[in-house]
């Protein structure tokens, strides 16, 4: 069920109980100090309600223990009392505890679950394992139970675009754990055949996996226009399992050039792809990154006719300790105690061969050469700052 749907059930129990139904608005105050927060306000930026009935009861203590806290009778009373409200405090505050336990109502920190999915928010393992026992609580849950959280969770997201990652992470799983519904049975059923049993069944639940997927889809889209590097990286991984890969599939990509790795990945993807043009506009912004791989493609394609700009290359491939003109080729071991070491005659084995051979360019003048040094300077001083650009 939704929350508006939860609320008004908790007000026909409160009629039912008391004698008293309450306003919308003061049943969304009292749920919402019963759960720990001032008021509703309070909870729905900070905080989405979870019905965990039904799952595991280790789960559900550690949740509540480790993440959720314990429902607070007293501040329900007392918010009752504030709102001026008819009825009896204590025996309204009652009822409306009686209704979050029947549905083991727990409201969930919106912080940790958006640090859990962000690398650069660092979460106690305490509650980091308060939050995985959330998510096998959420996996088993059947979609009307779920939908009381994720539909707060979407509205939270259309507020608030640092959601939309979080989100996505939390829909793939779902999607991950939901697979046994039947493609088949879900065409049967939209083309108007009356189903029953199992194959209902199957159409049910391939409907409820499809429109997970969709929302997986909508977050992840969100999230990577908004620039989250983790939901851009992923798409491009989506990207790299395609059979076939055209410039225009790049496109989406063009606005994040910016993002720290990114375009060393795009540029591999694209010369992998043949799309030799693309892979070298992206080389250039990689290698004013410091991307030695692509100082290496971009020195490479010009060895026959070199000009200043290769020369800049090479000079900042030396400032950045990784000179693309002296080779790198060396022998390693290929199993064994020494696995991935170079390789030593005394140990004996197989071994492979990784890196590449250095590349012969022809020298420019000294006055060019001048330029092309201070060129790459330049560069590497922004890299070194973190403020490269593109």
């Amino acid at each position: 069920m939704l929350l508006k749907e939860l609320v008004f059930s908790l007000r026909q129990n409160l009629a039912e109980q008391t004698g008293e139904k309450p306003s919308v608005g003061h049943t969304y105050e009292l749920l919402s100090a019963l759960l720990g927060y001032d008021s509703f306000a309070s909870l729905n930026s900070q905080a989405f309600i979870v019905s965990l009935s039904g799952c595991d009861g280790n789960a559900v203590e550690n949740v509540r223990l480790l993440l959720a806290g314990l429902l607070d009778l007293r501040r329900a009373t007392e918010r009752h009392v504030a709102l001026q409200a008819a009825g009896s405090p204590r025996l309204t505050a009652l009822v409306v505890e009686s209704f979050a336990q029947r549905h083991e109502l727990a409201a969930i920190p919106l912080a940790g679950v958006l640090g859990l999915y962000d690398d650069q928010v660092s979460i106690d393992h305490a509650t980091e394992f308060a939050l995985e026992e959330l998510h096998g609580c959420l996996l088993d849950m059947e979609p009307p139970q779920l939908r009381l959280s994720l539909g707060m969770l979407e509205d939270f997201s259309c507020k608030n675009p640092s959601a939309h990652y979080a989100l996505f992470r939390i829909y793939e799983r779902l999607v991950k754990h939901h697979d046994s519904g039947s493609v088949y049975w879900l065409l049967q059923m939209r083309l108007g055949r009356q189903l029953s049993g199992s194959e209902k069944q199957l159409a049910v639940e391939a409907l409820f996996e499809e429109g997970l997927i969709e929302r997986a889809e909508f977050h992840l889209s969100k999230a990577s226009a908004s620039g989250h590097p983790e939901a851009i990286f992923f798409e491009l991984d989506e990207l790299q399992k395609r059979i076939a890969v055209t410039a225009e599939d790049f496109a989406v990509l063009d606005s994040h050039a910016g993002v720290p790795g990114l375009a060393g990945r795009v540029a591999t993807l694209a010369e992998a792809a043949g799309l030799t043009l693309l892979a070298m506009s992206w080389s250039q912004v990689a290698a004013r990154n410091g991307d030695t791989e692509a100082l290496h493609r971009l020195v490479s394609a010009d060895r026959d006719a070199p000009t200043v700009e290769t020369w800049t290359w090479i000079h900042l491939s030396r400032l950045l300790g990784r000179d693309v003109t002296v080779g790198t080729l060396r022998a390693y071991h290929a199993g064994g105690q020494y696995a991935g070491e170079e390789f030593d005659d005394d140990q004996g084995g197989d071994f492979y061969v990784d890196g590449d051979e250095g590349l012969d360019i022809a020298p420019m003048s000294a006055e060019l050469d001048r330029d092309a040094q201070a060129a790459a300077a330049i560069i590497y001083e922004r890299i070194q700052n973190g403020h490269s650009k593109t």
